[in-house]
């Protein structure tokens, strides 16, 4: 059975499919670690499995899923079994139960609305960073090589203030590995973009 959206019917409505397995086969897929998944049991993921979503609405879900004390987590790429969807899906709604015990039974409409102002905020910050002289230039490296550059931001601990990684693909002695290529500091009140490190470290 192919992966369907509609098979996910008991996700929010920005749960996020962060499986790696569904991609062209001249590009590498981005790290798909979901950021709140860290702090995270299973009994808080909502499981996810197929092609992935818009990197930023990822990332800014994921800050928010952080906030309210869930995460996701993937557990299959583009082909899946009818035993499989029945198994997240029953899985997904135990989840679900919890958090309506938890927020209320709206708690998905102020979730995504809480989302969405995030992910506005988070496009707020791409937009700075791709005028960066240095993410320019190692955006058309990377796309050379059928790659691609990406962002990690989550919040920095003030209103309006995130932390960013600028992301990719790179050899480290001779094998390829998913590092972090540039950290800033970015602060939406000034619209201002700080370089803090330029230091490749692998994620």
């Amino acid at each position: 059975m192919k992966c369907s959206v509609s098979s996910l019917s008991v996700l929010v409505i920005l749960a996020l499919c962060l499986n790696l397995g569904c991609k062209p086969k001249n590009q590498k897929a981005a790290h798909g670690k979901a950021v709140s998944k860290a702090d995270s049991t299973e009994s808080t993921l909502f499981y996810t499995y197929g092609l992935p979503g818009p990197a930023e609405s990822e990332n800014a879900t994921s800050v928010v899923a952080a906030k309210w004390g869930f995460g996701y987590k993937s557990v299959a790429g583009c082909t899946v079994s009818e035993k499989l969807v029945d198994s997240v899906q029953k899985h997904n709604e135990q989840v679900e139960e919890g958090l309506i015990k938890k927020y209320g039974k709206d708690w998905r409409a102020r979730f995504n609305k809480e989302a969405a102002t995030e992910l506005a905020a988070h496009k707020r910050v791409i937009a700075l960073l791709d005028k960066q002289k240095q993410n320019i230039h190692k955006r058309t490296e990377l796309e050379k090589e059928g790659n691609e550059l990406q962002y990690y931001i989550s919040p920095a601990g003030k209103e309006q203030l995130y932390e960013a990684k600028a992301v990719g693909w790179a050899k480290i002695n001779g094998k390829e590995a998913y590092v972090s290529y540039y950290k800033y500091i970015v602060d939406l009140n000034n619209a201002t973009v700080k370089l803090v490190s330029d230091t490749i470290t692998k994620i």
